[in-house]
Formats: structure tokens, C-alpha cells, sequence
């Protein structure tokens, strides 16, 4: 209508969670450390999990592609906002974290 100004708003789609179950026992563990010390870096993680450099490196890479993690500038991994409900919710079914 000439005039009138609309407003549109939108929703993110609700994240592909479809791979979650598809995840390795290790990075259930590594998103699980992540997700309660809220972000961490690269040698927190190593030292939060006791996991070998290179399972680290690897799963941390893999959740970056996957968009479960972002990595800022500094190398601090944080759950992304768009994946933080659902993966905080399957790790909970999991009992890889506890409420």
C-alpha cells in the first residue's frame, strides 16, 4: 500500500542438527568442555581433556566447518548462538553435561 511502511521481521531456521549423532565419543567430550568453561583456547582444551594435540586440533577444525563452534581472532572456540540450545541440549542426553 503506497504510504505504509512495513516492518518484516525473521527467524534463523532452526540449526541441522541431524549430525549430532554422527559425532565422535571425543567430540562430545572436547563441545561438552567448551560448552561449561564457556570458551576456551587451544591449549585450555589440551589441558581441560587431557586428549592428544592432534585429536584436539582435528575435532576443533571439524566443529568450526560444522558452524558448532566459532573461532575469533584471539583462538578462543565458543559454542555458536545458532547451535548453543540444541548442542548444550543433545549433550545433556548424552550425560556428556550435567544442568
Amino acid at each position: 500500500r503506497s504510504g505504509h511502511q512495513a516492518l518484516r521481521v525473521g527467524l534463523p531456521d532452526d540449526p541441522d542438527t541431524v549430525l549430532l549423532p554422527d559425532l565422535p565419543e571425543d567430540a562430545l567430550f572436547i563441545l561438552a568442555s567448551i560448552a561449561r568453561h564457556e570458551n576456551l583456547n587451544f591449549p585450555q582444551v589440551v589441558a581441560v581433556t587431557q586428549l592428544r594435540e592432534g585429536v584436539v586440533r582435528h575435532v576443533l577444525d571439524m566443529s568450526v566447518r560444522m558452524r558448532l563452534l566459532t573461532c575469533d581472532d584471539d583462538l578462543i572456540y565458543r559454542l555458536t548462538p545458532l547451535y548453543q540450545y540444541p548442542l548444550i541440549h543433545y549433550l545433556q542426553a548424552k550425560h556428556c553435561l550435567h544442568e
